[in-house]
């Protein structure tokens, strides 16, 4: 069962800094390789979490899926293969990306 689309909710995401991961995983489960990502939200709406990469400037889609995203913890948030740093940003939010193989 699909939940509501929150629109007030999404719509007090904008503005909102946000440390995105993305875990990549194959048919069984055995992870690939992970992805970390910093930036703002600059819309959220019924089709589409638009967020404002900090390191390039580039624009990336994501789920509108408000559940997703969960308050984050105070502190420093390194990016292990970037080096680089955020601080005390507002959000979280976590993918798992199942990467197709040519059997699949």
């Amino acid at each position: 069962m699909k939940s509501e689309f929150d629109a007030a909710k999404a719509k007090s995401l904008i503005g909102k800094s946000v440390v995105i991961g993305f875990s990549y995983i194959d048919k069984d489960d055995n992870l690939i390789d992970q992805e970390q990502l910093f930036g703002d939200i600059i819309n959220f709406n019924e089709r589409v979490c638009v967020v404002k990469i900090k390191s390039t400037g580039n624009e990336m889609t994501l789920p509108p899926v408000v559940e997703a995203f969960a308050e984050a913890a105070k502190g420093e948030y390194r990016n292990k293969k970037t080096g680089e740093v955020v601080t005390d940003p507002d959000l979280t939010v976590a993918w798992t990306i199942r990467i197709p193989t040519p059997d699949n």
